[in-house]
Formats: structure tokens, C-alpha cells, sequence
């Protein structure tokens, strides 16, 4: 395919991502910021203060923060989400040279027009949260990698993980696949990559006593690897807590610069192998997992996202075809260390459409390439199994989604809404769960009842 083709479609990402930003303008989230935003936007408040090493910036990732404060952005605003669009153009316009290295240039152009159409790599442009500053450093990274220029890609690997911690455990695989090539690649990636964070972990050392090379450790993995996956958060929680907040991993960073000699919970490998093979089957459904804003939800009032009609079961279904191929000529090992890291990830943690999101960067040059080269009436007769399964897909819970708006809008200081809310939650699922909830929203605004 040609530049005009490949243009069209960066244009065309451009546009739906700004009609996007104006319907989810009509929705509360963007003046009522909910769950680990709140943790974001308080890490740009304090660096505007001058509080580098707030424990918000060191139990979240601190480049985010940094980006935001760039736009100013403390409570709310359109101008980091607006950047954050354009930064969903330059990642398809770096998936389109990735592919062609990789593959070829007509492989590139069908992996442009299936990221473009997965919807929740726009959903989560309109959020504030790490997850397009991460992908795009992680894009570059990758993009420099297939042009072997491994010093430029070992330092942006190091700032994607900055930006997007549950990227590390990509690095190691990595710099495995550059030894493939040879060890003096290697060693240089090896390097690229420290260079940044032993600098940002001395950085915070002299300010707290600390090395901090990217986030200070939290129970979290401890608590995931010991126990089953329920579906539910609260997994996580601590002795003492009712349940896990936002501010959870920050309060455990800020006990841990009062009290840095305290003893830690460690991994469990043994409960890791155990409950990995589940929460790997979780991490391939064919169904977007949130905890913080609800995908389905947004997409029954938000029109555009009802265009982006690939999922993520036919991204990864087109993805093995082509993985075949791949295999087959012993192209796209550079793709490897995402889809081993993402597995690492969800398996440790939990298999959310947040930290599964970069798996799409694999997923889509090999959709592109399946579609290059595989039976086309094969790869339709899959897409068109998953998009009826889609369009036939409604809301599990459309109360809960309406008071997650509710919530939003209570947050915004918004009680026209959040009493609309509230009370069309009521009507759709009656119910103690309903009720429970909707207490939990008075308590953030108490006229909303």
C-alpha cells in the first residue's frame, strides 16, 4: 500500500479521535476524574510545587505525572487528552514503520486499519491515565530496535517504563532477544536502559535514602501471587482496609519512606505457577476487563466507539494466523519480549484490559501480516463470528454504570446528573448492590441521594 493510503488513515485517526473527545466531552469524567487519575493529577500538583519525590511519584509512575503537569493539567481540562489523540496518530504511524520493517508495507497497512478500529486504544486516549504516554514510548523503543539502533531504544524503553511501571518486566526480555543478534547489542541495550533509571534511583536516593530506580515495591504482587482471581480488587486489600482505593499503593510508599527497614511480603512463586494458567485464559478473552472507567458502558452512549468494531478476540484470533507465517520465515522476534512481558503481568497480577493493552502492539503486526498473506474469506468468516458476538453484547450490570457516572459527576460537583444517574441506575437493576453503591456516591456529594 501506498503513502496516500497510509496518510488517509492518519488522517482519518485524527479525526475520530477529535469527534471522540467531543462526545465524551457531553459525559462527566473529564471534570470528575475517578480512581488512579486522581493519584495522577495529584502528581502533577506536587510537581508544580516542587515535591519531586512525593510519595505519589513514587509509588505511581512519575513520567505520566510529569506529562500532565506539562499541560497544566491539576483537576481537570481537555488539553492533556487532546495531546494524548494526537499522540494515537504518531502510534500508527509508528505500528505502519514497525510492520514494514518486520513484514512489508502491505502487512503495515492492514495492521493500521486494525489498531485503528480496536476501540480501546482511543477509549483510553480520552483518560488520564499512562496508558497512551507509555504505549507510544514503548512503540518508539521498538521502532528504533528494528532499525538496530539499540542505544536510542534501550533509553526509551527505560522512559516507557517510567511512564507505565508494569512495562518492566519487558526489559530483561529485551535485552534476551538482542543477545540473539549478538552480545555487544545486548550490552549496549543493557546500559541504555540503566542509564535512565539508576540516574532517576539516585536521584531519589539523595532526597530520601531510597533507591528508587522506577516505583518503590508495593504488596500488591505479594497479596495477587497468594491468592485466586475473583474478578474483584478487593483481593488486594490490606488488614484495616474496607476496600482498595486509589491512594492504596501511595499510602503503603508513604509507610515505607517512614519506615524503610520494615519487613516486606515477598512473591510467591509457587502460587504464581498456580494461578497463572487461569488468569492467562482471562488475559485472551474476548472481553475488555476495567476497574477504574467501563469500556461497555462508555460505548452505549458514546457513538463513535460503536464504529471501532475489532475486538480483541479477532485481533488475537487474525494475530495467531499470522504469528504462523511469522514463525514459519523467522520474522518479528522483536515482538516476543511484549507478548511474554503482558503475560508476566496479568499473570502476576490481574489480567485487566489495562495491563493487557500493550499486547496489542504484537497483535496487530501480526493481524497485518495474516491479512498479507493468509485465505481472506478465512480471516472475514473470523472477524464476522466476533462482530455479531459484539453487536450481540449488551451490559452486564447498566446500573453500575450509571452510577460509576453518578460517581463522576458527584466528583464534578454535578448533582443535576448525579441524581439523574442515581436514580436511572434504580430503575435499570434494583438491587442491593445498586443501593450499595449508591451510598457509597451520596458520600462524595450528600445532596446526591
Amino acid at each position: 500500500m501506498g503513502t496516500r493510503q497510509t496518510r488517509a488513515l492518519l488522517v482519518l485517526a485524527l479525526a475520530l479521535g477529535l469527534v471522540y473527545l467531543l462526545e465524551y466531552a457531553a459525559l462527566p469524567f473529564v471534570d470528575g476524574p475517578l480512581y488512579d487519575s486522581l493519584v495522577y493529577l495529584e502528581q502533577a500538583r506536587r510537581i508544580r510545587l516542587g515535591q519531586h519525590v512525593d510519595p505519589t511519584l513514587l509509588a505511581f509512575s512519575p513520567l505520566y505525572g510529569y506529562f500532565l503537569a506539562a499541560f497544566g493539567a491539576f483537576a481537570h481540562g481537555m488539553a492533556p487528552l487532546v495531546a494524548q489523540v494526537v499522540l494515537g496518530v504518531v502510534d500508527l504511524w509508528l505500528l505502519q514503520r514497525i510492520t514494514t520493517r518486520l513484514f512489508s508495507s502491505r502487512a503495515a497497512w492492514f495492521a493500521m486499519l486494525a489498531w485503528l478500529l480496536y476501540g480501546p486504544l482511543l477509549f483510553y486516549q480520552s483518560k488520564v491515565l499512562s496508558e497512551t504516554v507509555g504505549l507510544t514510548l514503548l512503540l518508539c523503543a521498538i521502532e528504533r530496535l528494528v532499525e538496530e539502533r539499540e542505544a536510542q531504544g534501550g533509553v526509551l524503553l527505560a522512559l516507557s517504563v517510567l511512564a507505565r511501571a508494569s512495562l518492566l518486566v519487558m526489559l530483561p526480555l529485551f535485552v534476551l532477544e538482542r543477545l540473539r543478534l549478538s552480545w555487544r547489542r545486548a550490552l549496549v541495550l543493557v546500559l541504555a536502559i540503566a542509564a535512565p533509571l539508576v540516574a532517576h534511583g539516585l536521584y531519589v536516593e539523595a532526597r530520601t535514602g531510597i533507591f528508587v530506580p522506577v516505583i518503590l515495591v508495593s504488596s500488591t504482587a505479594a497479596t495477587a501471587t497468594r491468592s485466586d482471581w475473583t474478578g474483584d480488587l478487593d483481593t488486594f486489600r490490606r488488614a484495616g482496609e474496607a476496600h482498595v482505593g486509589a491512594f492504596s499503593v501511595v499510602d503503603q510508599a508513604r509507610e515505607r519512606l517512614a519506615h524503610p527497614d520494615a519487613p516486606r511480603a515477598s512473591i510467591s512463586i509457587l502460587g504464581w505457577l498456580e494461578h497463572a494458567p487461569k488468569k492467562a485464559l482471562y488475559t485472551l478473552r474476548d472481553e475488555e476487563t476495567s476497574f477504574d472507567y467501563g469500556f461497555y458502558g462508555e460505548r452505549s452512549e458514546v457513538w463513535t466507539l460503536r464504529l471501532l468494531v475489532v475486538s480483541f478476540g479477532m485481533l488475537a484470533s487474525w494475530a495467531l494466523v499470522g504469528a504462523w507465517y511469522a514463525v514459519r520465515d523467522r520474522k518479528g522476534a522483536v515482538l516476543l519480549p511484549v507478548v511474554l512481558g503482558i503475560f508476566a503481568v496479568t499473570t502476576l497480577f490481574h489480567p485487566s484490559a489495562r495491563y493487557r493493552l500493550p499486547l496489542v502492539l504484537a497483535l496487530a503486526p501480526l493481524a497485518g501480516l495474516a491479512w498479507s498473506r493468509a485465505d481472506r474469506r478465512l480471516l472475514a468468516a473470523i472477524g464476522l463470528v466476533f462482530l455479531v458476538h459484539g453487536l450481540r453484547r449488551g451490559l452486564e450490570h447498566p446500573g453500575l454504570w450509571q452510577l460509576r457516572v453518578a460517581e463522576s459527576a458527584a466528583v464534578a460537583g454535578d448533582e443535576e446528573t448525579c441524581v439523574a444517574r442515581v436514580h436511572r441506575a434504580r430503575e435499570l437493576e434494583p438491587g442491593p448492590a445498586v443501593e450499595e453503591r449508591a451510598r457509597y456516591v451520596a458520600t462524595i456529594m450528600s445532596s446526591c441521594r
